[in-house]
């Protein structure tokens, strides 16, 4: 099997479980979606500053990682003004 292919499955067998996973924590625990969120975004903020560095830049991952993670709490402890004060 080609690497194209693998990739290509790969993606399938994560959508067949991620997919079920997003929703059933979305309908059934709100606190669980919005840990699963945060977790989720950290970790590709965590991809993406790993993608910049090896391009040659020099990013300020450990604020970056940080305020994305702020910003998820923020949004899921409803506070809207800290949250506009956060972007």
């Amino acid at each position: 099997m080609s690497a194209k292919g693998r990739s290509r499955k790969m993606r399938y067998i994560s959508a067949a479980i991620g997919i079920p996973v997003g929703l059933g924590s979305c309908l059934f625990s709100p606190t669980l979606f919005a840990l699963l969120a945060t977790v989720l975004i950290t970790v590709g903020m965590v991809e993406f500053y790993a993608m910049a560095r090896a391009r040659g830049m020099a990013p300020h991952s450990i604020i970056g990682t940080s305020c994305s993670i702020a910003i998820c709490l923020l949004s899921w402890i409803g506070r809207p003004l800290d949250l506009l004060y956060a972007l």
